[in-house]
């Protein structure tokens, strides 16, 4: 058979010759003959089916496969093998190195698994003239006693084994404990650290106490080991609950809730009737609230190098009055939801959030340090 002239590859598996990287081999069709045929399909170990078929002009075997007495050059120099060849150089039987006949599947499994193949003495029934005994203790000798080093050695491995496992175990409850617990409590220990990160002086907290608190997500996230967008989805669920539920509540009290909850301080230097509004110097609002009964109470202006004394009296009564309002400003502030710049995905509902800050500031407890009385 003649070698083929076009692009070529051989069908041959574990072999990837083709015509255009190695010149030097010729590729040869399949024969026509129909035994010779069978036989190089045998040689090659693949089976003629839906994922091979030997077609003419397009399925080859190249060179390699065959022994050098099998290939002959004509004159013209085309490359021919002789009548009858059968290809018989692959990569399982050394390219033709081993002359051995293929091993059965039993040794083939015995050999991945690392066992040594089986003698044929394995399969032959033991003499009558010898005992099957000396030859199951020379491959089992149960009786013989291991060397001293040898028990030291193995003692020494359990032993490091066992402190293996032992280390191991305080991992996995380090882990455990971790899992189960934020790392917020890890740095919160006293309820000044709770009441710090999350504005209430218990060990219960939320996400959304901690948005108030001035953490920005990324903390959070990391806090709580939640991703970033779970953190949006839990600040914008309990600011919308925590408005509906404060909003509904009523802010303004009524006259008596207002006398009877009074700091003693408002009492003792504001004891004028009706209603007063407390503001800074330059709030020009006399004339609206006079007309709805009300009286502004501000620090005298100074028109004089040096006020009178009753308007530093009047000065000194509003500023024993102001550090109230300062502490109540104060504890608003303190949740540091302004301090830093506003995340994008809280830019829908941060009124809603400052809404919340001023209303929450209402359950911290009095505002007068000596008195009893929550405002």
């Amino acid at each position: 058979m003649a070698q083929s002239s076009r692009r070529c590859y051989c069908s041959v598996p574990f072999c990837s010759n083709n015509k255009q990287k190695f010149l030097y081999l010729s590729f040869h069709d399949f024969p026509v003959d129909g035994e010779t045929r069978a036989c190089w399909v045998r040689a090659i170990r693949r089976d003629e089916g839906p994922r091979f078929r030997i077609l003419r002009g397009s399925t080859f075997v190249c060179s390699q496969h065959f022994p050098p007495g099998d290939i002959y050059t004509l004159a013209s120099g085309r490359i021919h093998i002789k009548h009858g060849s059968v290809p018989s150089r692959f990569h399982w039987n050394d390219w033709g190195g081993s002359s051995q006949a293929r091993q059965s599947v039993y040794q083939r499994a015995r050999k991945c698994l690392g066992v040594g193949a089986l003698d044929d003495s394995d399969h032959k029934m033991p003499d009558s003239k010898e005992s099957a005994l000396p030859a199951v203790a020379n491959n089992h000798d149960y009786a013989c006693h291991p060397s001293p080093g040898k028990l030291d050695s193995a003692t020494q491995r359990i032993r490091e084994l066992e402190l293996q496992v032992l280390s191991l175990e305080i991992e996995i409850r380090h882990l455990t404990v971790k899992k189960q617990h934020p790392v917020l409590f890890k740095f919160c220990v006293t309820d000044e650290d709770y009441r710090y990160y999350t504005r209430f002086a218990q060990r219960r907290s939320s996400l959304c106490f901690g948005s108030l608190s001035g953490l920005q997500e990324k903390t959070l996230s990391t806090i709580f080991e939640v991703s970033l967008s779970t953190v949006s989805r839990i600040i914008l669920t309990w600011t919308s609950y925590l408005y509906q539920v404060l909003g509904s509540l009523p802010v303004w009290m009524s006259r008596e809730q207002v006398q009877a909850t009074m700091p003693d301080k408002f009492k003792l230097y504001c004891p004028q009737p009706g209603d007063e509004v407390m503001a800074d110097k330059g709030f020009l609002i006399k004339r609206m609230l006079s007309e709805v009964g009300a009286t502004l109470i501000i620090p005298p202006l100074k028109k004089s190098p040096q006020l009178s004394k009753e308007d530093t009296l009047k000065t000194q009564a509003i500023a024993r009055l102001r550090i109230l309002v300062e502490r109540a400003i104060r504890r608003v502030k303190e949740y540091h939801i302004r301090d830093g710049l506003v995340p994008l995905s809280t830019v829908g509902f941060v009124n809603q959030l400052w809404a919340i800050c001023c209303l929450l500031s209402n359950y911290q407890g009095p505002l007068d340090i000596g008195g009893d009385k929550p405002v």
